[in-house]
């Protein structure tokens, strides 16, 4: 990680909290228009974006501390 510059680390960051936007987006958008069976397949597909931003976004928030550090 260390062998990229501040501007590369930087658009690496923003790269990785747009696609986790795009991921939580689609988790909290895929139940309307999708024929779920039941609460518990929409919940899942919610969580599921949910969990992939929340991991995204903590790994950008870490190459942000590399930067400032």
């Amino acid at each position: 990680m260390s062998k990229l510059s501040v501007g590369q680390k930087r658009a690496l960051s923003d790269f990785l909290n747009t696609v986790a936007a795009a991921f939580l987006t689609i988790g909290a958008i895929t139940p309307l228009f999708s024929n779920f069976g039941s609460w518990k397949e929409i919940s899942a597909s919610v969580l599921g974006g949910l969990s992939i931003s929340l991991l995204l976004l903590t790994i950008s928030l870490r190459i942000m501390r590399r930067i400032k550090s």
